[in-house]
């Protein structure tokens, strides 16, 4: 039993590529900007932003390592 690994770095970490990426995806580990309701990707590009849809998130495991995130944010994706 094997699994993919999707990188999105530099000019990848855009929120099309981000959203495309969560269809696919049960574990998510982000590193990023961002501050209490904001994740951002390449140039400050914003990923998510709370309130957020958390039917995303339903079934995957999400970590995020980007300033202040989990303030706001990472409680909205539970």
């Amino acid at each position: 039993m094997g699994y993919e690994t999707i990188v999105l770095d530099q000019d990848k970490d855009v929120k099309q590529n981000y959203d495309n990426a969560l269809t696919e995806a049960t574990l998510i580990f982000g590193v990023g900007h961002g501050n209490t309701d904001r994740f951002a990707g390449y140039q400050n590009n914003l990923l998510e932003v709370a309130p957020t849809a958390t039917h995303k998130y339903e079934n995957k495991l999400f970590g995020v390592v980007s300033c202040l995130v989990g303030v706001e944010l990472l409680p909205d994706m539970e």
